[in-house]
């Protein structure tokens, strides 16, 4: 995905990636309630994905998604987490194993090169409520959540400077005994390790590895873009089946190990969250 509200987070060859895209530039104001509509954009309905191969092109003036869906146009469209939307029934995603029950998309859109973070939101939205006749609200509701604070011996957190990752880099949070940060540059020939890391990216890397049961909100008080240089460490468990990848550590030790080493607190608990309602949508877009 282009933009995320959460860390950036990928799992590319047993490695997880918490992705940093640390340069954006600032963009000029705009009205709040201006739309805006890709140049051009097509829509091609799937028998299945099940053969599509191509990845996602997400360049300045065009995008191809070779095989998306509602949710995923959803999302794009409001910067949003799934839990953060109430999907109709039949948008609900199918059991372990199970196929989705809802249709797939191919879509190919242009739109101006300059155009910023907030302005393909509003395209994907306009495409939304264009092709698809998607109509929305806001709800509040009750939401388990996993908080994210400050532990009672309080926090050993260390705030330093932004170490300036180079623009489109990422970083690795793994190395041969467990997840680290921080974490290693992308790319790095040297295999470069970085002396800081930004608080999303530990709150992405406890999403990953609590299995995003639920979302974590954090409530340290402490900046989420900031850069800290408190090192955290989690080795990986003993795996019971070494044909079945990496297993994740037990919630409990992870929780166990955030406190004594960073002096946070991870805790399970509900919130009002405010939610994006869909009203009315169809299943399939009108033709192009």
């Amino acid at each position: 995905m282009l933009f995320q509200g959460r860390g950036c987070v990928g799992l590319t060859n047993s490695r997880l990636i918490l992705c940093s895209l640390l340069a954006a530039a600032s963009s000029s104001a705009q009205p709040a309630n201006q739309t805006y509509r890709f140049d051009a954009v097509s829509v091609k309905v799937l028998e299945s994905c099940g053969r599509v191969r191509a990845t996602n092109i997400m360049e300045r003036d065009r995008i191809s998604l070779p095989c998306t869906n509602l949710r995923d146009l959803v999302m794009r469209a409001y910067g949003a987490d799934a839990w953060q939307v109430i999907w109709p029934k039949w948008l609900e995603p199918g059991g372990r194993g199970q196929p989705n029950p809802y249709p797939d998309y191919q879509l190919q859109a242009v739109m101006p090169a300059s155009t910023t973070k907030a302005q393909l939101q509003s395209m994907f939205r306009s495409l939304l409520a264009e092709r698809f006749e998607f109509q929305s609200h806001s709800e509040t509701r009750n939401v388990t959540v996993y908080q994210l604070g400050v532990s009672p011996a309080g926090s050993k957190m260390r705030p330093t400077e932004d170490p300036h990752l180079p623009q489109g880099n990422g970083m690795v949070a793994t190395d041969p005994r467990g997840w680290r940060l921080p974490g290693l540059v992308m790319g790095s020939p040297t295999s470069e390790r970085l002396g800081a890391y930004p608080l999303r990216h530990l709150v992405g890397l406890c999403g990953f590895l609590l299995n995003f049961e639920y979302p974590i909100v954090n409530k340290t008080g402490l900046d989420p873009g900031g850069w800290y240089d408190t090192p955290f460490f989690m080795p990986f468990p003993v795996a019971s089946d070494p044909g079945a990848g990496t297993p994740r550590p037990e919630p409990g030790d992870l929780i166990s190990a955030v406190e004594k080493q960073l002096g946070l607190r991870i805790q399970k608990t509900t919130a009002p969250s405010e939610l994006i309602a869909i009203d009315p949508v169809e299943r399939t877009p009108t033709e192009n």
